[in-house]
């Protein structure tokens, strides 16, 4: 195996061994560690963290403007590929990552903007071991500094798994609300006039910067569940089905879920929206594994179990129709 490919498995490890599911990887962690080079590497990139979160604490750092340092620059060893960005990319490469300074930011903390535009979610890694899913679309903003780890959600939907760190808290700002955590895996999707958060492991804060109508400016989550907030209002919180922890991964997995919810799931990932004709019995039940990036075969799919017909739209987009319906626009024509 290469050096290079060698450190980028090590910082890989690095932000997954500080993650909250870090003992499910213990022991593929430690089989891989024990590869000759690879544990003198790992602890390359500990020691090298290490210094970064101590000279950004100490009396010097916090009385000097450490940004202009760019200390999550390529300055560090640690991050000689990944910070010269801020980020080290898993699993495909396929994110556009520009980098600019906010007129409106403290020079304490350089903001680094992040776009997904390619077809599939993606997973980055933060400088300080977090992981976050980008879905296809969504744009984030990232801000740490010396008290505290941020992330502007600009739009679209995250799934955030937090390295934990006591003293340096975790927010992420989406629209009207802001979520805390330390420790922890959530989701958060900004669209439509509305945030939706939904917590799977942990615990979180969620907080309305208005308050809302209701007077509720904050909510606590515990894992399994979720909450939204339209017009600073915060929901009262639900469970979140197994539907909606799926989305980060390419195979949609249904097991007797009605056709409108099935396609309606399916569309909060696609590139190409499938839509259902008023006449079609959206009741029946759909149950199997789906490929989120094949809407075609999806359709076509549900088209032939229901006896459906698959009409292609003039923008992209397939419509599921009734066959009776089809035959009617065919004799009309």
């Amino acid at each position: 195996m290469s050096n290079e490919r060698a450190e980028q498995e090590a910082t890989e490890w690095f932000a997954r061994m500080r993650g909250p599911d870090a003992d499910q990887y213990r022991e593929a962690f430690e089989a891989w560690r024990a590869v000759p080079g690879h544990a003198e590497i790992y602890e390359n990139r500990r020691r090298a963290w290490d210094t970064v979160k101590f000279i950004t604490n100490t009396r010097t750092g916090r009385q000097r403007d450490l940004a202009r340092a760019k200390p999550w620059t390529s300055r560090l060893p640690i991050w000689s590929i990944a910070a010269a960005v801020g980020f080290t990319f898993l699993a495909g490469a396929a994110v556009v990552v520009s980098v600019k300074q906010s007129a409106t930011m403290s020079s304490e903390a350089p903001r680094t903007e992040i776009v997904a535009l390619d077809e599939a979610p993606r997973r980055i890694i933060l400088p300080d071991g977090s992981a976050v899913i980008l879905d296809r679309g969504a744009k984030m903003e990232v801000a740490f500094n010396h008290s505290e780890r941020r992330i502007h959600l600009v739009v679209g939907r995250g799934r955030f798994t937090v390295a934990h760190d006591a003293e340096h808290p975790f927010i992420v700002d989406a629209g009207d609300a802001s979520v805390v955590a330390h420790g922890t895996m959530f989701d958060v999707e900004l669209g439509s006039g509305r945030v939706g958060v939904a917590l799977l492991q942990g615990s979180v804060e969620v907080r309305s910067h208005s308050g809302g109508r209701n007077g509720n400016p904050r909510v606590d989550l515990t894992a399994g569940q979720g909450v939204e907030l339209v017009k600073g209002d915060i929901s009262p919180p639900r469970p979140i089905g197994q539907i909606e922890r799926q989305w980060p991964n390419d195979m949609l997995e249904l097991n007797g879920v009605d056709l409108a919810a099935a396609v309606e799931s399916f569309n909060q990932t696609s590139r190409i929206r499938i839509a259902v004709e008023p006449d079609v019995d959206t009741r029946v039940k759909v149950t199997g594994a789906f490929r989120r990036s094949d809407p075609d075969a999806f359709a076509y799919q549900l088209a032939e179990t229901f006896g459906l017909i698959v009409d292609a739209q003039a923008d992209g987009a397939l419509t599921l129709a009734a066959p009776r319906k089809q035959n009617l626009k065919k004799a009309g024509g």
